[in-house]
């Protein structure tokens, strides 16, 4: 009896280092959640000021406005857009398993387990169910990394595509130094994020 009681107290040690990781991920996923909304919210906004200030210049000088529609200022929109895409796909791959079900419930309640089974076989299953969803949050987790760096990486090209198309209409000089200066900050923000390899780590799975 005495060896019963101490492997359930072994189980229920482990369930409860098993939840309190559940809660992280959980904790995790919801701060994603909140981060890719805000950042939907900041292109949007980017993209409404950019709207605004093309009218505004097209208003009476087309010609400045037609300069300033380039291929690189496109550029920096379709990225911006872009963005946007990754952002709501980051909110919406945030599904997660927070724990027993509803149907779980039922089956405990209705059928649940023989005589002097019930706490050994309902924690061993337990553990087995935090287990799945500890798994499955562990992808979703990854999923959501993934195109969360997707849309700060597509948020910076855009903005500095933007930059670069500006300043070769309003400096014309310049703007090869700065974009090649501009080029080399990029392909570093790239390489520290490492977009690739999120992404090919999702295709695997």
């Amino acid at each position: 009896m005495e060896d019963v009681d101490d492997e359930i107290e072994g189980l229920e040690a482990s369930l409860t280092e098993a939840r309190r990781f559940l809660d992280e991920q959980l904790s995790s996923i919801d701060n994603v959640d909140g981060k890719a909304i805000q950042l939907f919210q900041v292109v949007t906004v980017l993209v409404g000021l950019l709207l605004s200030l093309l009218s505004f210049v097209y208003d009476g000088r087309e010609a400045a406005a037609v300069g300033l529609l380039n291929p690189l200022t496109l550029a920096g929109v379709a990225f911006l857009m872009g963005a946007m895409a990754a952002a709501a796909i980051t909110y919406s791959t945030g599904e997660y398993h927070a724990g027993v079900g509803v149907e779980d419930l039922r089956w405990i309640a209705e059928e649940g387990y023989a005589d002097g089974e019930f706490r050994r076989g309902l924690h061993e299953d337990l553990l087995i169910g935090y287990a799945d969803w500890i798994e499955a949050n562990e992808r979703a987790n990854q999923r959501q990394g993934a195109f969360i760096t997707t849309t700060i990486l597509a948020i910076i090209y855009g903005v500095a595509f933007l930059a670069v198309g500006v300043v070769s209409v309003l400096l014309p000089n310049l703007w090869l130094p700065f974009a090649a200066v501009l080029g080399i900050v990029l392909a570093g923000i790239t390489w520290l994020l490492e977009p690739i390899k999120g992404l090919r780590a999702i295709g695997r799975r």
